[in-house]
């Protein structure tokens, strides 16, 4: 498993997508501050829940940003070769797939990490903060944290189980594309919603990935369940793509 995971930090530091990626996410955080709280946030009434509405962006830009890194980087290894020479070389299904989750996870913390830099930077220099109680911002953090494995163990899921580089891809995006249209048309209705289709909309972007980075972007109340959901995806995700890989037939 060492040895898996020193290969894959060394082609890590290597990879362009990598670092292209991570610009765009610093850069996304100071556009995304001044796009909502403007040059002069002091004249702003609710510019401190805006501050913490940006805060948050970063888990709905990983579920953008994910897909393309993780399509690139587990695919190529599959167009290479390189997963077949590690079986042959004696290294288990299981820690290849491991070990290629685990950089993928690394890859959304260090996403998210450089996002909020960015965003703290900005907001120091236009003095604002986040009106947001402790405890409701330590549990937001914290669903954010399970919510970006979530999406690492997703489309690693994906690309782990396709050997095809581009249709992994092509899935990846189907996935991005139909989650957002399903949270956003469910979020415009879920408020005159009642009884057992509440209920059902209420459990749908629970489950999505997308409609949990939604609510943890508006601040919902409803922060405190999403870790469950969190912790239940991952697990039944990297099961069965762990169960699948060892089936698998490499070409």
């Amino acid at each position: 498993m060492i040895k898996l995971l020193n290969a894959n930090f060394y082609r890590l530091k290597k990879s362009a997508v990598f670092w292209i990626l991570l610009s765009i996410m610093g850069l996304m955080g100071i556009f995304l501050y001044i796009n909502y709280n403007g040059v002069n946030p002091s004249s702003c009434v609710d510019c401190n829940n805006q501050l913490g509405v940006v805060f948050f962006g970063f888990n709905s830009l990983n579920w953008l940003m994910l897909p393309i890194f993780i399509s690139i980087f587990i695919g190529t290894e599959y167009s290479d070769g390189v997963i077949k020479n590690k079986i042959i070389n004696g290294h288990k299904r299981s820690d290849i797939y491991i070990s290629n989750l685990l950089i993928s996870i690394l890859v959304s913390f260090i996403y998210s990490l450089i996002y909020i830099i960015f965003v703290i930077i900005v907001s120091l220099v236009l003095e604002s903060d986040i009106n947001i109680s402790i405890n409701k911002f330590i549990f937001l953090l914290f669903d954010s944290f399970l919510l970006n494995i979530v999406i690492s163990s997703l489309f690693t899921f994906v690309c782990m189980s396709t050997s095809n580089k581009s249709i992994s891809g092509i899935i990846s995006l189907i996935i991005v594309i139909w989650t957002i249209i399903i949270t956003s048309n469910i979020m415009s209705k879920i408020s005159d919603a009642t009884g057992i289709i509440k209920i059902v909309y209420d459990f749908i972007i629970n489950v999505l990935p997308y409609g949990q980075a939604t609510q943890i972007l508006n601040l919902n109340e409803n922060y405190q369940i999403l870790w469950l959901y969190s912790i239940i995806l991952i697990f039944l995700i990297n099961l069965y793509g762990i169960i699948l890989i060892k089936k698998k037939e490499l070409n």
